[in-house]
């Protein structure tokens, strides 16, 4: 399930990186000078995502839940220094074991501290060292304005 929320993650970059700049090379066709601009437009993009993906990769974990019955994986991210990670509420829902996963090659264990089923969304925490956890910084929708780019990692 990792891999294929990873693939999914990777499509969407792709998406975004090549899809609205040729939106913007088509509706501008008139201008001889275009096509350099936008390839210009193409790498620039391409570097802000690689560089935010390279600044925030730390904060994000991979998950591994051990049910009754099953194993299933998934991804969140580290919120605080206190060790609260977000997650989907259906990677870790019915969970006998939780484990951890950093980029650094720290693994450990979790346990899920709070859920809701409306948003689907839990948060596990885990107990090590607040030097290894890396927050993410939170986003404010209220901040936003209709058009504006998000990025989801």
């Amino acid at each position: 399930m990792f891999l294929k929320n990873k693939s999914k993650i990777i499509l969407f970059i792709l998406l975004i990186m090549f899809f609205i700049p040729a939106c913007q090379f088509l509706n501008n066709t008139n201008n001889a000078t275009e096509p350099k601009n936008n390839f210009q437009g193409i790498v620039s993009l391409e570097e802000n995502l690689t560089g935010l993906y390279e600044q925030l990769n730390q904060g994000i974990v991979s998950i591994n839940v051990f049910t009754e019955t099953s194993i299933g994986s998934g991804s969140g991210f580290v919120i605080d220094k206190e060790g609260h990670i977000a997650t989907n509420l259906h990677v870790v829902q019915d969970a006998l074991e939780i484990h951890v996963s950093f980029p650094s090659g720290i693994k450990t264990r979790a346990e899920i501290i709070g859920e809701d089923s409306d948003s689907d969304i839990a948060i596990i925490k885990v107990d090590i060292s607040e030097d290894d956890l890396i927050p993410l910084p939170l986003g404010d929708s209220d901040d936003l304005k209709v058009g504006q780019f998000v990025v989801a990692i």
